[in-house]
């Protein structure tokens, strides 16, 4: 029993999801007399609940709770409480519940002078805030978590602390950083041989989002690709699901057919009806459809998600402009356009510079409408956004054709200015020499 609870979270550390043993060990739970094995076997059941379904949960938690007081194990009491973070942060979303338990295990953990419990107590204390949206508090607790580390030399922990640190860095918008910490962490994990663990394509993943938040949807689907062929090879249904929902959300970035996307997107349904398990959302931030972009603005701005209130900033642009009011959407395009480009965006950058150039065009400033049209091109190509390519070709050659006649119609006016028309009477030129000679002369004879 002990060795496939082991094995079990050997399984789920390597990405194999979990084993299927436990569904034949589970019947076996109500005859066990032993309260630490019935104990261990229930905080395995909770903590595999992304992979294996518990009908009644709140029962089993129960009789944890009952069999804790038979025996003394803080060890194995304080995996009980990290269990019960997760179960009541991401399952039934529960924080306050979920706070309690996490701040019992960090207890036990310090009691029993336990640094890599406590490592692993505040890390939760980091999933916790993120989960919460305050993605500011989440990266200081993971900060903390790599200071503590050191001391209990847990690469893996560690590793698990800089991914927390990289969502958050995410949602904030420093894609940099995001990416940097992803990298340390990939190397932590091959240091410790889980180059192949479901933590790594969680980092993969995460990556994934980066380059496809910025448009760069090519490194986006590559690395997806990656995960999709990885996860087929080892059957984690839970994985191959989602991840064929992460391509198909790309390919409609890149303009692939929409047969071709419903494809995965029907594919992804059925295996994720037809795995063993049905695997439960966690409070991740949800990207919805809102009826009013100021209702995406309030949105993101009480969830401090950086590229979305950029987003929303757009989309407000576009309302005014529809609306006439020429002055406001080009603050808010130009103020959106700040924003991208510190955050690296290159879709959205060439979206606000398109309609910027639009506006310029209106009001007959051609050489500024030239220019942001021609930075925009360039980062359209590198969004792999083809039509939006031709688009700006054609605003080019359209505003090319009108220069060249502007041009020529200036050249005309010029020609009409200095080409007098009609015969010119020839005036004598009071100012010559000759004429300031001869009256020089006349004032000397008179004197």
């Amino acid at each position: 029993m002990y060795c496939t609870c082991d094995f079990n979270q050997f399984s789920l550390n390597i990405g194999r999801g979990a084993t299927p043993l436990l569904d034949d060990i589970t019947p076996l739970l109500p005859s066990m007399s032993d309260h630490r094995l019935k104990l261990y076997f229930i905080v395995e059941l909770l903590s595999s609940l992304r992979y294996h379904s518990i009908s009644e949960p709140e029962i089993l938690i129960a009789q944890a709770i009952n069999h804790l007081k038979h025996y003394n194990d803080p060890e194995l009491e304080f995996k009980f409480h990290r269990a019960l973070v997760r179960y009541y942060s991401e399952h039934t979303h529960d924080i306050p519940k979920a706070v309690k338990h996490c701040q019992t295990a960090l207890f036990l953990a310090q009691e029993n002078g336990d640094y890599r419990g406590q490592c692993i107590a505040i890390h939760k204390f980091s999933w916790i805030e993120w989960l919460r949206g305050n993605y500011t508090a989440g990266r200081a607790y993971a900060q903390e978590v790599q200071k503590l580390v050191k001391i209990s030399g847990d690469l893996f922990q560690e590793a698990q602390s800089l991914y927390t640190e990289a969502l958050c860095w995410k949602v904030l918008g420093y894609y940099k950083y995001c990416i940097s910490q992803s990298t340390r962490a990939r190397t932590l994990l091959a240091l410790c041989g889980m180059s192949y663990g479901d933590l790594n394509y969680s980092l993969m993943n995460s990556q994934a989002e980066v380059h496809k938040y910025k448009s760069e949807y090519i490194e986006a689907y590559n690395i997806q690709n990656q995960i999709l062929q990885k996860m087929l090879e080892v059957h984690n249904d839970y994985r191959v699901g989602f991840t064929l929902i992460n391509i198909a959300e790309i390919e409609v970035f890149m303009g692939v057919s929409k047969d071709l996307i419903q494809e995965k997107i029907n594919a992804s349904q059925a295996i994720i009806r037809g795995s063993r398990s049905q695997p439960q959302r966690g409070g991740y931030v949800k990207l919805v459809v809102l009826p009013m972009p100021q209702s995406r603005l309030g949105q993101v701005l009480t969830v401090k998600e950086r590229l979305g209130v950029h987003k929303a900033l757009q989309f407000l642009g576009d309302v005014f402009l529809k609306e006439n009011d020429e002055a406001t959407a080009i603050s808010l395009f130009t103020l959106a356009l700040e924003g991208f480009t510190q955050m690296d965006v290159h879709q959205s950058r060439a979206e606000c510079m398109t309609r910027l150039g639009d506006i310029s065009k209106k009001n007959g400033d051609l050489l500024r409408a030239l220019e942001l049209w021609e930075m925009a091109r360039p980062l359209f190509e590198q969004s792999s956004q083809v039509k939006r390519v031709e688009d700006v070709d054609e605003r080019l050659g359209g505003i090319a054709e009108e220069m060249k006649e502007q041009h020529r119609v200036n050249l005309t006016r010029l020609a009409e200015l200095n080409a007098p028309v009609g015969k010119v009477e020839e005036v004598e030129d009071d100012s010559s020499e000759d004429k300031l000679e001869r009256e020089n002369i006349g004032s000397v004879v008179t004197a």
